[in-house]
This record gives C-alpha cells, structure tokens and sequence, in this order.
C-alpha cells in the first residue's frame, strides 16, 4: 500500500525431498495463491498489481528443501 505503482509476482515452489510431481505442482499452487489472498483480502492490495506463478518441484531456488516455498518479489 505504501508504493502504490509497484507490482508483485508471487511464485510458489515445492521441494523435490517430498512427494511427486503432480502433488508438488499443485502444493506450489496452493501456496502461491494462498499469499495472493492474504495480499488482497488481508492488505487490500489491488490483484491487478500481483502476477501468481507456481513451478512445483520443477525449480529449486535455494539450497534447503524447507525454504523452497513462496517468493514475493517487488518492482517499481
């Protein structure tokens, strides 16, 4: 809210230790849509500023599997 022309991509991720596939791509789905809601519903931030992607297990952008969760990156 503080930076009303910045725009949000969210990105989900889900760890390859765990599961498979198709559960890890719908996990980073949920997990990617589940900040978007709190994003708009909690902070009220406009949708049309955010951009929702998932990549399930596909990419692992940090070395520990626990941190393979959701990324939240800002741009002006």
């Amino acid at each position: 809210k503080a930076n009303p022309n910045a725009n949000v991509e969210v990105t989900g991720y889900a760890d390859r230790g765990t599961g498979n596939p198709t559960i890890n791509r719908n996990l980073s789905q949920r997990r990617a849509q589940a900040v978007f809601n709190m994003l708009t519903r909690t902070y009220g931030i406009n949708k049309n500023r955010i951009k929702v992607d998932f990549k399930g297990d596909t990419v692992q952008p940090f070395a520990k599997d626990v941190d393979n969760r959701v990324t939240i990156c800002i741009a002006e």
